[in-house]
């Protein structure tokens, strides 16, 4: 079996708290759905008997055996809560962590390292205190690149239904966004929901950074969502066409660390 293929099919696995011997069986289906990958394949992989595999997924048994199960994952590569379907893994990591494996092992290698930054970044936060990381992206003929450096940043003396919402900060890198926002202000973003109609909004599109004017509309009928770019009233995107929602706009700080006001 192709190992990018059934990592890609891992990103898209049944889950079912409930019944999750039932998203187990379709979560082996889902890879047998695919022309290349057949049953006697995965049992082969698996190293168990084709008839335990068959009688599992076409019989009445109303269980397996945790070994079987193991080994039907490790042949997957992939976890036994994928496997099954349990949601015992919150959907955030497990899918962060599906996405992963279909990279490349130098790309799997910056996620850990930034993963690590992270750790550090934050490990000794006291529980009643918040601390966000701030990214810091570079202007590169006039978009936001990413990069691998954040910051931390300390957010107990911002009110506290920003404190509430906020998840993330950007500080802005050059003068390319005023009069919106200024060189070496910090926005806030939150993620906690959809960002509303005429919010400013933070998305991923070409591997850059944008920051846009969110815009909700009516046309025969039909609701409508774009996002036009603060730089380029012109360059507008649609809903599908954004890569990542990386987080709406709660309010800014301006370069001394106070809460901004324009």
């Amino acid at each position: 079996m192709e190992k990018k293929k059934i990592f890609e099919i891992a990103m898209h696995l049944t889950v079912d708290r409930e019944n999750y011997m039932s998203s187990f069986r379709k979560n082996i289906f889902r890879y047998v759905e695919e022309k290349d990958i057949t049953l006697n394949d995965i049992a082969e992989a698996a190293d168990i008997p084709f008839s335990t595999l068959r009688t599992f997924l076409y019989g009445n048994s109303s269980d397996c055996k945790l070994s079987t199960a193991v080994k039907i994952a490790r042949a997957f590569g992939i976890s036994i809560d994928e496997l099954v379907g349990a949601g015992t893994i919150e959907e955030e990591t497990r899918t962060t962590i599906a996405m992963s494996r279909t990279l490349m092992p130098h790309h799997r290698h910056s996620i850990r390292v930034y993963a690590k930054h992270q750790y550090q970044l934050h490990k000794d936060v006291k529980p009643e205190s918040k601390q966000i990381s701030v990214l810091l992206p570079e202007c590169q003929y006039g978009h936001l690149k990413t990069t691998n450096i954040t910051e931390a940043l300390n957010i107990d003396h911002l009110p506290p239904a920003v404190k509430a919402d906020a998840y993330i900060g950007l500080k802005i890198p050059c003068d390319h966004y005023e009069p919106h926002f200024m060189t070496g202000e910090t926005l806030i973003l939150g993620a906690h929901r959809e960002g509303l109609n005429g919010e400013k909004c933070v998305v991923t599109k070409y591997g850059n950074m944008y920051l846009c004017k969110k815009n909700i509309f009516t046309v025969d009928g039909k609701k409508v969502i774009n996002y036009q770019a603060l730089t380029n009233s012109k360059l507008i995107f649609t809903y599908d066409e954004i890569e990542d929602r990386i987080g709406y706009v709660i309010g800014f700080l301006n370069p001394d660390g106070s809460w901004g006001a324009r």
